[in-house]
């Protein structure tokens, strides 16, 4: 790009300054990257997992975890320790995230972390097989 000086009365581009701009994005990695596995949880009763946040990068970084959308909501709930954050450079943030299952059978609910800088938030899936009390019937 360049800044051009217009002086009224004496003539147009009298001086072009030229700008230069360099825009820098962390580098910042999710751990899992992909899913976090509960394994069983018990119907609607909170079960913890971690989430790890690194940065790898000499510039600061921002996170934050998206409110969890509507329709994922009947399936289960989940719920960080902490919603957003800042993580100097070369550290992580250690997120917990309960879940809380509503509804019995294997169960797969979006959570998404924004990262400053990247246009598409990081999308993990949180998996857990629910189940309820057991009963049986004796005579």
């Amino acid at each position: 790009m360049v800044l051009v000086v217009d002086l009224a009365g004496v003539g147009q581009d009298m001086l072009a300054v030229p700008i230069k701009a360099e825009c820098l994005v962390p580098k910042v990695r999710v751990v899992p990257a992909d899913f976090l596995e509960y394994s069983t949880c018990f119907l609607r009763h909170k079960k913890s997992m971690s989430i790890e946040i690194i940065n790898e990068d000499d510039l600061r970084s921002k996170f934050e975890i998206s409110p969890q959308e509507e329709p994922s909501r009947l399936v289960g709930l989940f719920e960080p320790d902490i919603w957003s954050g800042v993580i100097e450079p070369r550290q992580k943030q250690i997120v917990n995230v309960s879940l809380s299952t509503e509804i019995r059978g294997v169960i797969r609910v979006p959570l998404d972390i924004k990262l400053e800088g990247v246009p598409v938030p990081v999308r993990l899936q949180l998996l857990a097989n629910s189940i309820g009390p057991i009963v049986t019937v004796d005579r």
